[in-house]
Formats: structure tokens, C-alpha cells, sequence
């Protein structure tokens, strides 16, 4: 059925570019594009994708509502390519080594996952006025060894994610670990977890957390986790070992680290 499918895909827009064409040589441009359209749904469907070394600035001006990167997960594809069994279950979208600026206020950074959006790793990647999000239901989605300067998600922020239910245990857990996020003002917030109780304990918690590099003018930070809590405080509790506060670097030094990091 699978085989059937994936040759009806591929059949019809040839036809239809075919026909098209005869018919009508100034529907030349749309029966392309149609073609086009349903060989990058094949190559996403089985394909494991990645977005690797590209540079994205300039967002969406009209509303600000997310950056240069925006992704959606509203359809579930049947593939092979995770692990060779059919399942709706898919390879994880790998994104790294990539530059990004989310300028003009845009709400979701640089990456705005929305809709659910899942499966993806995110790694060793720039990212100015970009943190990590998460929305609707999404799950998945493993930030590490990135660099977020003044990051801002729906706020001063460098994680904002709304907790998966822990019932469903840690396979589905959201992630960020061994990032480097500079926040510009004394006591802004690092964390905000949504779906949180204050009395969380570390095996609740549906986020993997730790060795990130924090920097903020006094070396204060927050978090919201069903109230607020310092990091020190966060810390004691059992949370997010290994991660630690300075004071704001440089100008240099940021660019020092991007030249690094992106190998430019």
C-alpha cells in the first residue's frame, strides 16, 4: 500500500504537468510548481531532513509573530526512515551549524516550533534574539551546544516550554542541555516551564536540563516553575546539574564564540 502510494504521488503531478503543458503552454510555471510541491513532500516523508550551515535574518515584519525559521506538525506521515518499520514515528529533523537573527520582536526566536511541532535536534547552532520553544503539545525537541545571545521567546527568555504530561513517562521529553544562553538584565528569566507544579521534583520533570552556561548582569537568574525560584534554588532542589551563572561577557567574546562555534 505504501509502494502504491508513494508511485501515485509521484505519477499524478507528471501527468498533470504533462497535460498541462500541451494544453496550455502558459500553465507551464503552475504545473511546475505542483511538481516541485510533491517531490519535497516525498523527500520529507522519506528522507530524514536536515537544515545545516545556512544564515537567516529578517522575520516577519508585519506581525512579528516568529523568525526566520517557522515549523509546523500537523500531519503525521507513515515512513521507513527512522529505523526501517513503517511507523508515524519519524527521524528526528536535525538543525545545525546554522546562523540566525529573529529581529523586528519576533515572538517565537529564531526557530518558532508551533503547532505541536516534534522530532527535532538542534545543535551547534548561533542564535541572536532566539531561545527554545515549545507549543501545543509539541515534545522532542533536544536544543544542545547551541549559543542563544539575548535570547527572547513571548518574552526575555531562554527556554519557554509547556511541560509533556509526565504520565506518558521521558520518552517524550523536550531538551536543553550544554547551550550557552546570555541574557541581557539582571533577573530575567532562564526557565519558564509551563504545566509545573511548584512542588515538581526532578523525576516529574519532562525537560532534560544541564551543563548550560548562563550569563546575565550580576549573574542573576530566574525561573518559572510554578513559582519563582533563583537558581541556586532550583539547583538544591536537584534540577539542572552541572549548569552555571556569570556575569555578562563581552561584545568580543560573543563573536569570539560564534567564530567558533560556526567555524567563520
Amino acid at each position: 500500500v505504501l509502494f502504491l502510494f508513494t508511485a501515485w504521488l509521484a505519477l499524478f503531478p507528471c501527468l498533470h504537468f504533462l497535460c498541462f503543458c500541451c494544453l496550455n503552454p502558459f500553465a507551464f510555471p503552475f504545473a511546475l510548481c505542483s511538481l516541485l510541491f510533491v517531490f519535497t513532500l516525498l523527500c520529507y516523508c522519506y528522507v530524514a531532513s536536515s537544515l545545516r550551515a545556512t544564515s537567516h535574518t529578517h522575520t516577519h515584519i508585519t506581525s512579528s509573530d516568529h523568525g526566520p525559521i517557522n515549523s509546523w506538525d500537523r500531519q503525521p506521515f507513515l515512513t521507513t526512515v527512522r529505523n526501517g518499520s513503517a511507523s508515524l514515528i519519524p527521524a528526528y529533523t536535525r538543525l545545525t551549524s546554522n546562523f540566525g537573527v529573529a529581529n523586528y520582536g519576533a515572538d517565537g526566536g529564531c526557530f518558532d516550533t508551533d503547532d505541536g511541532s516534534s522530532w527535532y535536534d538542534i545543535e551547534n547552532n548561533f542564535w541572536v534574539y532566539g531561545g527554545h520553544k515549545s507549543d501545543f503539545n509539541g515534545h522532542n525537541k533536544r536544543s544542545s551546544f547551541n549559543i542563544n545571545v539575548y535570547p527572547y521567546v513571548y518574552g526575555a527568555r531562554c527556554v519557554m516550554v509547556p511541560l509533556p504530561d509526565p504520565k506518558l513517562g521521558h520518552d517524550y521529553d523536550e531538551g536543553y542541555s550544554n547551550c550557552t544562553c546570555v541574557l541581557a538584565t539582571s533577573g530575567e528569566t532562564y526557565l519558564a516551564l509551563q504545566n509545573c507544579p511548584a512542588t515538581i521534583t526532578p523525576d516529574q520533570l519532562t525537560i532534560m536540563l544541564g551543563d548550560n552556561k548562563l550569563y546575565a548582569p550580576n549573574s542573576n537568574v530566574t525561573i518559572s516553575c510554578g513559582k519563582t525560584w533563583t537558581l541556586s534554588e532550583w539547583q538544591s532542589a536537584g534540577f539542572d546539574t552541572g549548569t552555571t551563572i556569570q556575569d555578562s561577557p563581552s561584545s568580543a567574546d560573543i563573536i569570539q564564540w560564534a567564530r567558533k562555534l560556526l567555524n567563520f
